[in-house]
């Protein structure tokens, strides 16, 4: 007779747990260091899979770009973007030969749900004809916990300036 109301019980406990799950996991500096650095190797080594395994059908992408002195916002759509970092990785023209990190900031949220990565970086790029490049860029990148998971929800990239140099320094 107790049988319905001890499976109520342990229903209504699951739900409960299901529920808050993204509350048990929680974003340090430290998780935001090692995804960053995990983004970074994988996008090294043209490794797609790896590179983009944070992102997910709902991230948004935003390129800032100064024409005529104003400022130019123009949003990618996942499937844009992914597009155009498969067919980079797959050709992967250039390499990452060195980065100068000018600065990095992250924010937590106060609940632990949420961080603001942002970044300004220099970074010489060597393409596969031995050409060097320096990209001098600002980055900013938001995470959430998503469904349990770290996800990148929204990703920044403010491209400064982009030159073609003669030597790696």
């Amino acid at each position: 007779m107790h049988r319905p109301k001890i499976i109520a019980f342990i229903c209504t406990i699951f739900i409960s747990i299901a529920a808050n799950a993204d509350t048990l996991l929680k974003l340090d500096k430290k998780m935001i260091d090692a995804i960053n650095d995990h983004i970074s190797d994988a996008s090294s080594r043209c490794d797609f899979k790896e590179s983009t395994k944070y992102y997910f059908g709902q991230t948004k992408f935003f390129n800032h770009s100064v024409v005529d002195g104003n400022e130019v916002v123009q949003e990618q759509s996942y499937d844009e973007a992914m597009s155009v970092f498969k067919d980079a990785m797959d050709a992967c023209y250039v390499t990452l030969a060195k980065e100068k990190t000018i600065s990095e900031v992250i924010e937590i949220s106060e609940a632990g749900q949420d961080a603001v990565f942002k970044s300004e970086a220099i970074h010489y790029l060597k393409s596969t004809d031995g050409r060097l490049f320096e990209s001098h860029n600002k980055g900013k990148v938001i995470f959430s916990v998503v469904g349990g998971e770290v996800k990148i929800i929204e990703s920044h990239y403010f491209g400064l300036a982009f030159q073609e140099i003669e030597k790696l320094p």
